[in-house]
Formats: structure tokens, sequence, C-alpha cells
């Protein structure tokens, strides 16, 4: 329960950081989107090195969270903003 909770907070964090120059909503939807997908590619990469046999599946299982990790990033980003 606390988990998502965290990742939902820091994944935009690089929206943040750069909230002055974001002049568009579409702008901070990207960056949202971006921050997400690449918290994703983080994680499943550690997934990935856990060490399971199958590591192929697990990154076609994982591509799904990756989309919702972009798609949660990028509402809470163009939330932040508008």
């Amino acid at each position: 329960m606390i988990a998502p909770l965290i990742e939902e907070i820091f994944k935009p964090l690089a929206v943040v950081a750069l909230i002055g120059r974001v002049e568009s909503a579409i702008e901070a939807f990207t960056l949202g989107l971006a921050c997400g997908v690449g918290f994703d590619f983080i994680e499943t990469s550690g997934y990935i090195s856990m060490g399971y046999r199958d590591w192929l599946d697990v990154a076609l299982q994982r591509s799904s969270a990756g989309l919702l990790h972009g798609f949660g990033a990028a509402m809470v980003a163009l939330g932040g903003i508008t």
C-alpha cells in the first residue's frame, strides 16, 4: 500500500525540477510520461537482474506496467502544473 504512493510521488520529480521551464500542459504530460517510463525501465531491469531463468517472459509481462507507470506519472505531472 505504501510503495505505490511513494512511487507516484517520486516519479514526476524531474518535472518539478523543471517547473519553471514547462510552458504547456503537453510538455508537463510528456515529461511525466518520460519519467514514468524511465522508472519502469529501471524497475524492470531490477526484476530481470534478480536471476529469473526466463528473463524475456519477465520483460514481456512488465511491458504493460511500463504503460501504467508512464501514464500515471504523466497525469500527476499534468495535475501539478494546472
